[in-house]
């Protein structure tokens, strides 16, 4: 049994001096033994990007989201889009882009402001907006069309005229965004978070148009909370599972046998965000979870083998680690601080 894990968040930057590193020891030593690849994917979704043979930036994760919530995948002639929630934070000088993950907007909210954007934009769109999850939406396209490469969290806190400049975003887009930023501006769904203190969803960020791909991948499951890696499971026919709390969970529900991914997305947001203390017990919660069982069970034969991949800004480190690497003793364990400043100096 091959196991494979994709992590984002697990060595980003800016956590690399971080006071109060949790300690990792399966971790640790897991990545000392290791053989370790560098790769050019900047983001998760470059990653799966890369592992349906698309380029980077090109992942169609409106049609994979689409793919999580309907009986049957859309099929292959339909194109979606994502349209998620965000907000855009005015300051002095600029307007910033904050993701989903600060909003912790409910799902009877994301329905009701769904279905204002569906009333005045119906014409727009062949289908939707439609929410998958309370900050991930999608909607059916009538013709093939371009539109932003990134998703709103690899975006976090950067200023969006400078987003809108770049390009990423074409132009036909720019109006669509000031309609809905109006339309959004005094909805009772925001009066009523702005009452309460919470931030409100004052725009929607479009990005991963596209079909469904048609692609052969080496996985025999793959278990996720992620829509989009959800999708692709089931988009591309294999089987998927809900991501359970434990690794031994995981390997039960796997068998004994084949290639599996599990995509341990719970560090993305708190590392994008910068937010230390949730990123550190979420490490605690991951060594005690994941990396310490599955490192017991390469140890004891349960399994064959262990990657790990981690998609970066920089680019994705991978760390390949079989049952004879753990005899390695001459590489010596480091703190998690010290692979987070090689990742980012390789």
């Amino acid at each position: 049994m091959h196991c494979e894990l994709v992590v984002p968040g697990l060595l980003a930057e800016q956590l690399a001096n971080l006071e109060n590193m949790p300690s990792m020891p399966a971790l640790e030593r897991a990545l000392a033994r290791a053989r370790t690849n560098d790769g050019t994917a900047t983001t998760p979704e470059d990653w799966l990007a890369q592992a349906l043979e698309l380029e980077a930036g090109k992942l169609p994760a409106g049609a994979l989201a689409r793919a999580t919530i309907a009986q049957a995948a859309p099929g292959r002639e339909e194109h979606w889009i994502r349209l998620d929630p965000v907000h855009l934070k005015l300051g002095r000088e600029s307007l910033t882009l904050l993701p989903g993950a600060v909003l912790e907007l409910q799902e009877e909210e994301a329905y009701a402001l769904r279905a204002s954007l569906h009333a005045h934009f119906g014409d727009r769109f062949a289908e939707g907006p439609i929410p998958v999850s309370a900050d991930a939406w999608c909607a059916r396209l009538h013709q093939p069309a371009d539109a932003g490469h990134a998703p709103a969290i690899a975006l976090c806190g950067l200023d969006v005229d400078t987003l809108l400049r770049s390009g990423d975003l074409p132009a036909s887009w720019h109006a669509f965004l000031n309609e809905a930023q109006m339309l959004l501006h005094d909805h009772p769904v925001n009066e009523a978070r702005e009452a309460r203190g919470a931030l409100p969803v004052n725009s929607v960020w479009p990005w991963g148009a596209g079909g469904l791909p048609d692609a052969d991948l080496p996985w025999h499951s793959v278990s996720a909370t992620d829509p989009t890696a959800i999708g692709l499971a089931r988009g591309c026919g294999l089987r998927h599972t809900p991501l359970p709390e434990h690794a031994a969970s995981w390997l039960a529900a796997c068998g004994g046998e084949g290639r599996h991914l599990a995509w341990l997305g719970m560090l993305r947001a708190p590392a994008c965000l910068g937010e230390q203390e949730r990123w550190a017990d979420r490490c605690a919660r991951l060594e005690r979870d994941w990396f310490a069982p599955l490192l017991d069970a390469l140890n004891g034969g349960r399994i064959g083998m262990i990657s790990l991949h981690v998609p970066e800004a920089h680019g994705c480190s991978s760390f390949e680690l079989m049952r004879s690497d753990l005899r390695r003793f001459w590489r010596r364990t480091r703190p998690l601080a010290h692979h987070v400043r090689t990742s980012h100096a390789r």
